[in-house]
């Protein structure tokens, strides 16, 4: 009851985090990608999909379209540690994010994913599975 309590909290934690400091995102966004201009590097993709084994394997055409259309691009998907080895062999994933239940748990966790999300500069993010984390996660990366 009381994990239930603090999930529940933690959800509410990061929808108003989100909603207090999106218009600042937002800003931040059109200023850089003002000052950008025309891209020259291939486009990074992320696609969430932190699902089980049989939505993993119904989630495996998005990935060949994806490079279909956008060949150049850099294509990564994130993913819990059950289905990664579904995708290892995958020659339309270009790198597997793996992510750890354990590792990233609670508030300062989910940070922490965040943080190495941000790092890699995604463009574009797809996410394949709803729920709070998955959608928080492209909104700060």
């Amino acid at each position: 009851m009381i994990k239930h309590i603090k999930q529940y909290l933690e959800n509410i934690f990061f929808i108003l985090f989100t909603f207090f400091l999106s218009p600042f995102f937002y800003l931040l966004i059109f200023i850089y990608k003002y000052k950008k201009g025309k891209r020259k590097k291939p486009l990074k993709i992320l696609v969430i999909q932190t699902a089980k084994i049989g939505d993993i394997v119904c989630s495996t055409p998005v990935f060949r379209e994806i490079k279909k259309h956008y060949p150049e691009s850099f294509l990564s998907v994130l993913v819990v540690p059950l289905v990664k080895d579904i995708l290892i062999n995958n020659p339309y994933i270009d790198e597997i994010i793996i992510l750890d239940r354990k590792k990233y748990s609670g508030i300062k966790g989910i940070f922490k994913l965040i943080k190495k999300i941000k790092k890699q500069q995604f463009n574009w993010s797809f996410v394949l599975l709803p729920g709070i984390l998955n959608y928080i996660i492209p909104f700060y990366g």
